[in-house]
């Protein structure tokens, strides 16, 4: 066979696609293309969704973050006083707004905050009442109780006792209006040095009596705490918190705190009173509050030596209150034996009168009088840039995501 003849063989064994093949491989063609694009545009649209998501989740844990790094008061200053440059809360931030309203939750707005491509409208709802009771028949809560200064509380030095909540009225079984105007109340911590050479230490003993204005006062007080410290030296502070009983000011009733420090221990003592920022006339009860403290130690070991014991108490302040109050109507009474003779002596008075100050040691105010230390709950909501302007609605700008540190 010649090579043409070859050539036109091999021209006529090959065949192309008709029309009708063509047409019909691309139908079949389009009905799989078709749901692969809607796949891969609701990829790129989940994508996209998930990115602008994790934006806004961001944006929500640095806020919370940038919140959680400052105390309370920080915090309201952060939103309220300091300048753009100087805002540390959150970053990329175009607008701020809000204040805390009258019932002491703080809204606030952090408009157009800028993350990765995107922007958001950011509220911030700052609220330390869900730390604090309604009334005074509830339970203390966190923020009901003032906060003692103290440093490096170390239960093998220190003697903490808190005098049980509502201890008067479950005493008595009567209300608070009832109390003012009938009970006395004592309190009496006793600190002795006991034992000799290795087995030496220091016992605290915590006593209370209560009784009507129309009984005597009880000879003998019922214990209610005590504790031993190992060591001649060993004790270093004493605490007691207590609900302070209000009644020296409206009726004849009166708190009686008593200081039996005879072996010259020398100890740090914290007197906190605790009191519930709810009541109506509370700077009344505190402008009235009266407690009497007597203090009674053994000899001096020289003639102007001065008290063994320090005392700090938080009786001039009140956090509950904005404005000031005064610890004038406190009283004191010292007895000690002079280091020559051993006879009794006494200095009585005011904190301010300065003879009971030489021979008494009364310090500064054992409680922190801010709000930094109080808690708060914090929910951080991330909308779409523009509802601020819908007043957070979300019918066009919906919430995109949420933070809280419940």
């Amino acid at each position: 066979m010649g090579v043409r003849t070859r050539v036109r063989q091999l021209h006529k064994d090959q065949k192309g696609f008709t029309l009708l093949e063509v047409l019909i491989a691309m139908f079949i063609l389009a009905i799989i293309a078709v749901p692969l694009c809607r796949v891969y545009v609701s990829a790129a649209q989940t994508n996209a969704k998930a990115r602008k998501q994790a934006s806004a989740t961001a944006v929500a844990e640095n806020t919370m973050e940038g919140i959680n790094a400052f105390s309370y008061d920080d915090v309201i200053r952060q939103f309220e006083e300091v300048s753009d440059g100087e805002f540390l809360i959150c970053q990329n931030v175009s607008q701020r707004h809000g204040s805390v309203g009258a019932d002491g939750k703080a809204v606030y707005v952090l408009e157009g905050v800028g993350e990765d491509v995107y922007q958001f409208d950011v509220r911030v709802t700052i609220d330390p009442s869900v730390y604090e009771r309604e009334n005074e028949l509830d339970d203390r809560k966190v923020n009901d109780y003032e906060l003692v200064a103290m440093s490096g509380y170390n239960s093998a030095k220190d003697y903490l006792y808190v005098l049980a909540e509502g201890s008067l009225r479950s005493h008595f079984g009567l209300d608070y209006d009832s109390i003012h105007d009938q009970v006395n109340r004592k309190l009496r911590i006793t600190v002795t040095k006991e034992g000799t050479g290795e087995d030496q230490g220091v016992v605290v003993s915590m006593e209370v009596g209560y009784w009507r204005n129309s009984e005597p006062m009880p000879t003998v007080l019922e214990p209610c705490g005590a504790q031993r410290f190992e060591g001649e030296d060993a004790l270093r502070s004493v605490y007691l918190c207590y609900e302070p009983n209000y009644a020296a000011g409206f009726g004849a009733g009166q708190d009686q705190i008593e200081i039996i420090n005879t072996d010259n221990v020398e100890f740090e003592l914290y007197l906190i009173k605790q009191s519930c920022p709810t009541w109506s006339d509370l700077a009344v009860r505190e402008a009235l509050y009266a407690p009497r403290i007597t203090v009674e130690e053994g000899q001096w070991a020289e003639e102007d030596q001065g008290s063994y014991l320090k005392i700090y108490n938080n009786y001039g302040t009140n956090l509950a209150l904005d404005s000031a109050i005064s610890d004038a109507p406190v009283s004191y009474l010292y007895r000690y034996r002079g280091a020559e003779d051993g006879a009794t002596k006494s200095e009585t008075g005011k904190a301010t009168d300065t003879a009971l100050a030489q021979a008494l040691y009364i310090g500064g105010s054992a409680v922190h009088t801010e709000k930094r230390f109080r808690m708060f709950s914090v929910t951080v909501e991330v909308y779409e840039a523009g509802a601020y302007a819908e007043n957070f609605d979300g019918s066009t700008k919906p919430r995109v995501t949420a933070l809280s540190n419940q």
